[in-house]
């Protein structure tokens, strides 16, 4: 009896001794020999979801192409949407501005005036590489503006102004707009275009080949978007819309 209480007591020893060795072993991997490293704490990756919570576009910084006399320009990138072109020129002799892909095909003719110039137009364009060809006698400056600011006014609009200018953007509540248009200049076309602050043609409200001129179109305007005109021309001008 005292041999089997002995080996029990041995028995209780040994097995308490086999725990406290399993305690203090380190903790291996499965199917390897050696003890798995701590994982590292790696930060957590910022969200891809986009935000429901609309954030303003910022304004870039406008590119400025100078020269003087017959140049293409260096070459620029531009995204999608509306591009608002200022163009300046001395005088001295014609002076046209064609905005060309980069195989080289004219986009838009942004200007084609016999005479000094100041003034802007504007247009939508396609993500892509641009260049302007230019041709002139003098002096010249273009100023290209994508992400334009967009600060709306509401109708009534009666603008004026000499030569080719992009007026300021509008809205309205929808429904029709009568817009009435005036050009005194002789010399070069007259064309008015009505754009959306996305660069999309809504409508060319006028399209002739000079003055004078005196006429009125309407216009289908939706609530909610924003529009802008560009006018093509030499001379003074008018616009109304209402």
């Amino acid at each position: 009896m005292f041999m089997a209480e002995h080996k029990e007591l041995v028995r209780a020893v040994l097995v308490l001794a086999l725990a406290a060795t399993l305690v203090a072993l380190p903790v291996f991997g499965l199917g390897c020999g050696s003890s798995k490293p701590a994982a590292k704490t790696t930060p957590t990756a910022p969200s891809t979801t986009a935000s429901t919570t609309p954030v303003a576009a910022p304004t870039s910084v406008p590119l400025v192409l100078t020269g003087t006399g017959n140049q293409l320009t260096e070459t620029f990138s531009l995204v999608e949407g509306l591009v608002v072109f200022q163009l300046s020129y001395a005088g001295g002799g014609p002076f046209q501005a064609n905005l060309q892909d980069e195989a080289g095909k004219v986009v838009s003719v942004l200007t084609q005036v016999n005479t000094s110039i100041s003034g802007s137009t504007a247009l939508g364009v396609s993500k892509g590489v641009y260049a302007v060809n230019v041709t002139a006698a003098s002096a010249w400056q273009i100023q290209v503006n994508e992400q334009v600011p967009v600060n709306p006014q509401t109708l009534p609009l009666f603008l004026q102004g000499t030569g080719p200018l992009v007026t300021p953007f509008f809205q309205s509540n929808g429904g029709n707009a009568t817009v009435t248009m005036t050009y005194s200049g002789t010399t070069a076309p007259f064309v008015v275009t009505l754009l959306t602050s996305g660069g999309t043609t809504v409508s060319v409200l006028a399209n002739v080949p000079n003055g004078p001129f005196n006429g009125a179109q309407t216009a289908p305007l939706q609530q909610g978007v924003i529009y802008m005109i560009d006018v093509e021309g030499s001379g003074a001008w008018s616009i109304s819309v209402q």
